[in-house]
């Protein structure tokens, strides 16, 4: 097979996974959520991790439009589709709507925070037309920055709650909280959420997404709140679990699904309640070991997170992971693993279909459960082209970093329906065949 890179020059690092992603970007480093200090008011909760978010260079966010996907299906009961994949859009969102009357909008799904935020009307730097306004919806108020249950950053306004939320690439948002009726897929509950009011950079969320729904535990929220998620599961008496099956252009969501007793489910305990954190006990290459000890395996956490699309590992599991690959060659050709290691230095590589079939499964092993792999065609990511269309070059849809959590992104989360059950306080995991 003959050889070509795609290189990479000015990758651009970005908060939320976006759109089209690759390998050949470098991960953003973790940050701390920087909150504004006020003599009156609680300490914010500790946020400490940002998402790693990467957009590749040849990305143009601009042309990227939602709007023209097909209408997506609203979802009538407990399982609700939802948008999106890893090679072109690179998120997964869904369709909520906010208010009385229903303004509608779509926002990136992520295990790995907790709150919502929307664009709001007031927002001259989103770029969004569609924006909520608190003006127009009878249910809707703002939260006052005094006397509420909520532990409220700063004030907006001087009178009502306010948040400011910074990230590694330097975006921030800020704005103010609201309360009002959220409704996702057939299921309403009355939820606080925060209306960006102010972004430092034009595309927070450059794939026209509206915002982001966090789905982790309220003790990481900015401002003290349960989650939208929660708050759907009070009103409407679900089970507090979901289950997510993020497979490509056929992604879905099930609120309140016991699948506990679901013999194609292994579970694992979740070690902190923040964000989905589990214990992992091994990471192998074709079913053998890498030999990394699980204290070096948990170091900083691992966890769950749909809102990072790669996988994102530390790095002395990226140079074992290499390693091993690279003593393949003396009996298979892996392209960018044989011939200069180019996968590995962020370059995308010219492949076939047999070649990609070469490349040997990675799996993690938790805490109770077996190995749970994927295979190479998932973590090779095809490097499509300014219109969408696949090409002959892939990446490595793996990063790695040390000094923070080991995330299980988007390209781990696609092989499984997993199931997220804060009743158990376990995560679940089962073949993508259980998926609706």
């Amino acid at each position: 097979t003959t050889t070509s890179t795609a290189e990479c020059h000015n990758p651009l690092v970005l908060k939320k996974m976006k759109s089209i992603i690759f390998a050949c970007a470098i991960v953003a480093l973790l940050a701390f959520v920087t909150v504004a200090e006020s003599e009156k008011h609680i300490q914010p909760l500790n946020r400490p991790y940002a998402k790693p978010i990467v957009l590749p260079v040849g990305a143009k966010p601009s042309k990227v439009v939602s709007r023209l996907l097909p209408k997506l299906l609203e979802g009538t009961g407990k399982n609700i589709s939802i948008g999106g994949n890893i090679t072109f859009w690179a998120e997964f969102f869904a369709k909520i709507s906010v208010g009385t009357p229903a303004q509608v909008f779509e926002v990136q799904l992520d295990t790995g925070s907790t709150d919502l935020l929307i664009y709001g009307k007031g927002c001259k730097t989103c770029g969004r037309e569609l924006k909520y306004d608190i003006s127009k919806s009878s249910s809707g108020k703002q939260v006052p920055c005094q006397g509420s249950q909520f532990q409220c950053q700063q004030c907006y306004n001087n009178q009502y709650c306010g948040y400011t939320d910074s990230y590694g690439d330097g975006s921030s948002v800020s704005g103010f909280v609201a309360q009002d009726v959220i409704n996702w897929g057939g299921f309403s509950g009355k939820a606080s959420f925060g209306a960006i009011e102010q972004s430092n950079v034009q595309s927070f969320e450059p794939t026209s997404v509206d915002g982001l729904m966090g789905l982790a535990y309220p003790t990481i929220s900015s401002w003290g709140s349960p989650s939208i998620l929660n708050s759907i599961e009070k009103a409407n008496n679900l089970y507090p679990s979901f289950t997510m099956c993020l497979i490509p252009n056929r992604a879905s969501i099930a609120l309140g699904a016991d699948v506990s007793s679901n013999n194609a489910y292994q579970w694992t305990a979740i070690t902190q309640q923040e964000y989905y954190s589990i214990y992992l006990t091994d990471v192998a290459v074709a079913g053998q070991s890498l030999g990394i000890s699980p204290s070096k395996l948990n170091a900083n956490q691992v966890i769950v997170d749909s809102g990072t699309t790669l996988l994102i590992v530390t790095n002395g599991v990226m140079k074992a992971f290499q390693n091993r690959l690279q003593s393949m060659c003396s009996t298979v050709n892996l392209p960018g693993v044989c011939d200069g290691g180019a996968l590995f230095q962020g370059q995308c590589v010219s492949m076939t279909s047999s070649d990609i079939a070469n490349f040997p499964s990675l799996s993690f092993t938790a805490k109770g459960t077996s190995s749970l792999a994927i295979s190479g065609s998932q973590y090779l990511l095809n490097n499509l082209d300014d219109n969408g269309n696949p090409t002959d070059q892939y990446c490595l849809g793996i990063q790695s970093q040390d000094g923070i959590p080991m995330i299980l992104g988007d390209v781990f989360m696609q092989n499984f329906a997993i199931a997220f059950d804060r009743k158990t306080s376990k995560v679940g995991f089962a073949p993508t065949s259980v998926c609706p």
